[in-house]
């Protein structure tokens, strides 16, 4: 992203949050920047276009937090979700003016776009959630990973929304500690008890037309070959080949969530992933390669 869209985007989103989406002109954005009005118009054909980027805008900065650090690559996985839902937390309570901006007016969440944006945004929470389960607790976990993920999701849009709605100030590694015991409360439970799950990641994912997104295409088949590398036997498949083939998947998943991604990254990334994998994970090497719509 350029640094002058960048510009309007923080722009439109401190004019959205202060004074509403209605009542926000586009004279009121370009007046915010010192932009004549209808630059503004190279960028962005409509004031409704201008608000679908600016809840994209949120969202990826809302992930940000979520991405794993380059010094965090060897940390032990529960220590490294508690860091990343920390620093979640934290980029939530930056963007709670725009959250409260959808709550004074819901007329916007029900925007198709908008309501479609918030909805693959969730599938990519969850599904980040039950990569997470998966590291910390293991094979035997798998069977209740997405309700897992689906119970902290909840779990944490819960306390969120006590920090929005009612001012409560949690301490953001306080409570991603909190949460992530929990987490081993609710797991160690599921696992201990060997209870039917209620949930698939069919009902998690699909319901809400995630399939269709690529971005999402691509984090389902990272999930199902992170999988397959989980269960490969160390003589085949030692750890650190392992770490790597992990690396790489997060790396082009950061890489995706880019506004513009960079195809030379990703082409890459995905020739390494290829040297690193088994011959018999060839099917969904090809399943994410797919997802990319990259030239071949």
């Amino acid at each position: 992203m350029n640094d002058k869209k960048r510009m309007v985007l923080e722009a439109a989103l401190r004019c959205f949050s202060q004074k509403g989406f209605r009542a926000t002109s586009m004279q009121d954005i370009a007046d915010e920047i010192g932009m004549a009005k209808g630059s503004l118009y190279f960028y962005f054909k409509s004031k409704d276009e201008l608000l679908l980027s600016v809840v994209g805008f949120v969202i990826e900065r809302l992930m940000s937090g979520m991405r794993e650090l380059p010094e965090e690559r060897h940390f032990p996985p529960r220590e490294k979700l508690c860091l990343q839902l920390a620093r979640h937390f934290a980029n939530f309570r930056r963007e709670r003016e725009f959250a409260a901006l959808l709550m004074r007016e819901p007329a916007l969440g029900a925007k198709s776009e908008v309501r479609d944006a918030f909805l693959a945004f969730k599938s990519r929470i969850i599904l980040w959630y039950q990569q997470r389960i998966l590291e910390i607790y293991g094979r035997e976990a798998e069977p209740y990973s997405w309700d897992g993920a689906e119970l902290l999701s909840g779990m944490s849009l819960h306390y969120m929304s006590r920090m929005l709605e009612g001012g409560k100030v949690f301490g953001d590694r306080r409570l991603a500690r909190f949460l992530v015991q929990r987490l081993d409360d609710v797991m160690e439970g599921m696992i201990r008890k060997k209870e039917r799950p209620l949930l698939s990641r069919e009902d998690v994912l699909s319901y809400d037309g995630s399939y269709s997104d690529p971005e999402m295409k691509f984090r389902l088949a990272a999930s199902e070959l992170r999988k397959a590398a989980e269960q490969a036997k160390d003589g085949e498949f030692p750890a650190e080949r392992k770490a790597d083939l992990f690396a790489s998947l997060s790396l082009m998943e950061d890489e995706l969530a880019k506004p513009v991604p960079e195809p030379l990254v990703l082409r890459g990334m995905l020739a390494y992933v290829k040297e690193l994998s088994l011959p018999a994970w060839a099917d969904l090497v090809e399943r994410l390669e797919s997802s990319l719509y990259l030239d071949r």
